[in-house]
């Protein structure tokens, strides 16, 4: 009692771990039945041990300015104390004294507030501990707390519950939450938002705190101590509460291919919906599509995830994660893939492969969702037969990519493997196209990068574009095993498009691969890129050295080709075999310029007409040589013999019926 009407009361009083030793705080109520204020500069506080030593004690800064009780009031005010390491409640008696002159020293003490042995101020597990403010109450608890672990690590997480039931808000300042083990070791649980929470009249707000601790600490016994920054003295955490850990069962503990992650948005479902390893250099590319599923009845947001693979429980790798083209959430039952990927070195062998996945809050702070387990044997890239489709199914880049031709061109030394893909744009507006990357290997493990030319510019709905795929290879390498491996390329964490320059590529699959493109018996229908070159009527007049050849052709254009790869080119050749020799000898030979601006340029058209004139190597013919016209496709320094057909000097050679027979055929 502080008079007949006027008392104070000890209503908690905590322990916390400091640099120093512990803190000790004391929350008291103070109530003024008087008639005046009481002055609370009349009242001080005196904090002994056991053995009868004395601590230094102060006013929390919050209450600092409180030196006055207004009649029929009550207020609250916190006192703390740096005490040592090994000091437990039961050893300290908090003393109230007034300043009275009447009295020996001055001081008349009015009572004192002593612990029990077996006193404790942590709050059991499942209780609720009020919390007390100068103008309303809170109560909290610890709704429910499960564990996991993952190789070296141990996760925490708490849902945790604050209430206030008073008619005046209050907000939590620069609150800290910590997970204490039985040893006294502390690890910082970060929650879900780390602002500063306001608490309204009768609000009730549930949140999650997640904290990693090594998994060599015991968590039996555990408890989540809250502490709050004394004003600007960042030196002292004062005491806010201490609660008794329960854990439930682990809900993302244990790795498998789901799992559902719950927030206050709604109910997640995370599958490992493919994990794959490809070639990328020096180095391997591992990647996974993770499916997230709305399980919810109303629309949520995409979580952002970020994590890493954990490589046997051994190995760490941080992945990272491509940007979802949808933005806007998930409706009820709807659902989003997601792919991450990191690198690591090609020798790198593993069994198992979890994804542990954390939902970023924001810069500083993330949750754990949970963990998806793989498999090395789940890693193999899928083959694909030679006549299936390559599909990607992002919205707003759907797309069909097949594989059109397989040629070699070959050089003295070398020769270029070159397969050619066509990918159709299957969206509804045009797209620009996905950067495709392409690795070459056969069954021995052998891999080539293959070098992707591409034609610029987008494409239009059920538009094409045209790709190569190239390689060059020792002239003597056998092609007859290569596989062609391609996927969507990645530069950091987009899918690579335009300019972009990939670091990574994703979705990969392998295909099979067709024979190489045989030479043609006769020109007709010539493949060039997007363009069909047929030759109908073929006339050589030589004026020696001079030869002026007068072409009658039809060159068709595939105009829903919208993009087509630059360094390839048709080159006709007129050569003379001599079957004593065994010799092939090249009368001419010039470059045609397809659908150029030239004078010389072949048009797309029927039946167009063109002269080429040109000096010849040879100005002799010899009635036992065999003479050919030949169409040779070059690229890369390197030629390929396309099609060819005999022919005679100084005649027209008329090949319209030949080729209409060979149509019907």
């Amino acid at each position: 009692m502080l008079s007949g009407s006027s008392y104070i009361n000890l209503v908690d009083a905590s322990l916390v771990p400091s640099d120093n030793g512990q803190i000790a705080a004391f929350t008291l109520s103070i109530y003024n039945g008087g008639a005046s204020e009481l002055n609370l500069m009349d009242y001080w506080f005196r904090l002994k041990n056991s053995v009868g030593g004395t601590y230094s004690i102060k006013t929390a800064a919050a209450d600092a300015k409180v030196t006055k009780v207004a009649s029929k009031t009550k207020t609250f005010i916190t006192v703390y104390a740096q005490v040592g390491e090994y000091i437990k409640l039961s050893d300290l008696s908090l003393n109230i004294v007034k300043f009275d002159f009447s009295a020996a020293n001055y001081e008349r003490s009015l009572g004192k507030f002593t612990f029990p042995t077996a006193f404790t101020n942590v709050t059991a597990a499942g209780a609720i501990k009020p919390i007390y403010f100068s103008n309303t109450t809170l109560y909290s608890k610890i709704a429910s707390a499960t564990v996991g672990s993952s190789g070296d690590d141990t996760f925490v997480t708490v849902n945790f519950v604050y209430n206030n039931m008073g008619k005046k808000s209050v907000t939590l300042s620069k609150y800290k939450y910590y997970i204490v083990a039985a040893g006294g070791e502390m690890y910082e649980a970060t929650p879900e938002d780390t602002a500063d929470l306001v608490m309204d009249p009768l609000k009730r707000k549930e949140f999650k705190l997640t904290a990693t601790i090594p998994s060599t600490v015991k968590t039996t016994g555990a408890k989540l101590v809250i502490v709050k920054s004394n004003g600007e003295d960042a030196t002292i955490n004062l005491p806010v509460g201490s609660y008794q850990i329960q854990f439930g069962g682990p809900t993302t503990s244990t790795a498998t291919d789901t799992f559902n992650y719950a927030t206050s948005n709604g109910t997640y479902q995370f599958n490992l919906a493919q994990l794959t390893r490809q070639p990328w250099g020096t180095q391997d590319v591992l990647s996974a599509r993770v499916r997230i599923t709305n399980k919810s009845t109303t629309s949520i947001a995409i979580p952002n995830i970020t994590g890493y693979f954990y490589l046997d429980d051994k190995v760490k790798l941080d992945f990272k994660t491509v940007a979802t083209d949808n933005t806007f959430g998930l409706n009820a039952g709807a659902y989003v893939d997601l792919d991450v990927y990191a690198k690591l070195p090609t020798n790198y062998s593993f069994t198992k492969a979890k994804l542990i996945i954390n939902d970023q809050k924001d810069d500083k702070t993330s949750t754990k969702a949970g963990e998806l387990l793989g498999t090395s044997s789940q890693t193999a890239i899928p083959v694909y037969a030679v006549d299936r489709n390559y599909q990607i199914a992002r919205v707003g880049s759907k797309s069909t990519a097949t594989i059109k031709t397989v040629n070699i061109y070959n050089s003295t030394t070398s020769k270029v493997f070159d397969v050619q893909v066509m990918l159709t744009n299957n969206e509804l507006r045009t797209i620009t196209p996905s950067n495709l990357v392409g690795y070459f290997v056969n069954e021995n493990g052998d891999t080539f990068p293959a070098t992707t030319n591409a034609g610029e510019g987008n494409i239009n709905p059920n538009n094409k574009s045209l790709i190569s795929f190239t390689t060059v290879l020792p002239q003597n390498y056998s092609t007859s095993n290569l596989r062609l491996i391609i996927g969507e390329g990645i530069t950091d964490t987009k899918y690579s498009t335009g300019t972009a320059v990939p670091d990574a590529y994703l979705n990969t699959v392998k295909f099979n691969l067709p024979v190489e493109q045989r030479t043609l018996s006769r020109l007709k229908d010539v493949p060039m890129l997007n363009y069909k070159l047929t030759i109908n009527k073929f006339t050589p007049n030589v004026l020696a050295p001079t030869m002026n050849l007068d072409l009658n052709y039809t060159l068709d254009k595939d105009m829903t080709v919208n993009a087509v790869p630059k360094d390839h080119k048709l080159v006709l050749a007129l050569e003379g075999f001599d079957p004593d020799e065994g010799k092939t000898y090249t009368y001419y030979s010039e470059d045609l310029d397809i659908d150029g601006d030239k004078d010389k340029s072949l048009k797309p058209g029927t039946n167009n007409k063109v002269t080429l004139t040109k000096d010849l190597n040879y100005d002799t013919f010899y009635s036992d040589y065999v003479y050919y016209a030949r169409i040779y496709e070059v690229t890369q320094n390197s030629k390929k013999l396309v099609a060819e057909q005999e022919f005679r000097w100084f005649f027209e050679n008329d090949w319209t019926k030949e080729n209409s027979t060979a149509s019907s055929n």
